[in-house]
């Protein structure tokens, strides 16, 4: 199997995981003094709710993103 087809499958198949799940609405907590771009990383275990971004903006949730 070519790396290509098989790094295919493998995102095939972590979205397909997502698809079981209702859309999820995330709630982002922030610093007070946050101003930018959010970047959330999605599907992570243990992840807070409501999700806490760092300085910079970076968070993780254990929600899925759309898949369209």
């Amino acid at each position: 199997m070519k790396v290509s087809l098989g790094i295919a499958l493998i995102i095939s198949l972590s979205l397909a995981s997502c698809t079981k799940h209702p859309i999820t609405q995330v709630t982002v907590k922030t610093p007070e003094t946050f101003s930018g771009h959010i970047r959330l990383t999605p599907r992570t275990q243990g992840a807070q709710d409501p999700t806490a971004l760092d300085e910079s903006g970076n968070g993780a949730t254990a929600a899925c993103p759309s898949v369209m």
